[in-house]
């Protein structure tokens, strides 16, 4: 090859090849943006969902309250029976996103205790509605309701971590859920609230 010719491919090449890079580098960026987008949404997706799901928690709570505050001739079995009902859809919702969560996060055992706990406290809802009782932990400044408050804050930020975090593999998802639901969170939660209960008793004894 001549150096004309020589100077002639570098002419015709050397575009080419500048080109060819700017778009191997953009179509890259790009397709990590469109990964972070499709993250993002999901995430949201996801939050949005338990958003819905606390707010059912407290319009399912209040109708329960109103219906066990007073012997009130209105309140039929069937009205307890759907209030059952949507406490138990609450639940299954709650459950799952649980399961997500504990497939899509590398949780730690911090994390772990809380999610355990908030499900826990989640059930009681129910349970109370079958005894026909009303919630004993709700009303502002109570130790009960303010660590729900905790729990419900802290649910939400991990649930919103779903998508841009680590992911575990399946054997430790399998773990981190059965962790999440065992039956230790309800001796947990007790124990919780025994401690509180003597210790406030303590502080008044020693006022």
């Amino acid at each position: 090859m001549d150096t004309a010719e020589l100077e002639l491919t570098k002419i015709v090449l050397g575009p080419l090849l500048t080109a060819g890079f700017a778009w191997a580098v953009g179509n890259r960026i790009s397709a990590a943006w469109t990964h972070r987008q499709k993250h993002r949404e999901y995430s949201l997706a996801v939050t949005a969902e338990f958003y819905q799901v606390y707010g059912e928690f407290f319009a399912i709570w209040k109708l329960a309250n109103y219906s066990f505050r007073h012997s009130r001739p209105e309140i039929t079995p069937e009205f307890i029976l759907g209030l059952i009902e949507r406490a138990a859809g609450m639940e299954a919702r709650i459950e799952a996103m649980l399961l997500r969560t504990a497939s899509e996060l590398k949780l730690t055992p911090g994390e772990i205790r809380t999610l355990g706990l908030y499900r826990q406290a989640v059930q009681l809802l129910r349970q109370s509605i079958i005894m026909r009782r009303q919630l004993d932990f709700f009303g502002t400044g109570q130790a009960k309701y303010e660590f729900y408050k905790e729990l419900s804050v802290a649910v939400g930020d991990l649930v919103a971590g779903i998508g841009a975090r680590e992911r575990p593999d399946a054997s430790a998802a399998k773990t981190q859920m059965t962790e999440i639901t065992s039956s230790k969170w309800e001796a947990e939660w007790h124990r919780i609230f025994r401690e509180a209960d003597r210790d406030a008793s303590d502080a008044m004894e020693a006022a």
